[in-house]
């Protein structure tokens, strides 16, 4: 079978990438942080979400989410690899150190290739 499919790296797709940091969990306040367990079957679910104080550790601006970021899951057998696309930012959001965020250079493209938000 012939395919028309081309194989590029992530730097050709992606306009910036970048691995979240560790966060300063509280239980109220602050920033919402997406895990690992937020990104499961191609979606992102808040349920698992935490809390972040942003003020004792300050978010690096290309750190928070926009809308059509790419999130993969970098650490962990059985987690590594799992994507999702955010759609929507209820709030401001971030992620911890062990989920990539890329900035697609193709956002609509990719969001048609993925299924939308819990």
């Amino acid at each position: 079978m012939v395919s028309d499919r081309q194989v590029k790296p992530l730097r050709e797709l992606c306009a910036l990438i970048n691995r979240g940091m560790a966060p300063r969990y509280v239980e109220q306040g602050g920033v919402l942080v997406l895990n690992q367990r937020c990104i499961r079957d191609q979606r992102v679910s808040l349920v698992e979400a935490r809390r972040t104080d942003d003020v004792a550790k300050p978010i690096p601006h290309d750190r928070f989410l926009q809308a059509l970021d790419i999130l993969v899951n970098s650490t962990g057998v059985g987690t590594v690899g799992r994507v999702a696309q955010i759609r929507e930012l209820p709030e401001r959001m971030t992620v911890d150190s062990h989920v990539t965020i890329g900035v697609s250079a193709l956002p609509w493209f990719c969001a048609q290739a993925m299924p939308t938000n819990d």
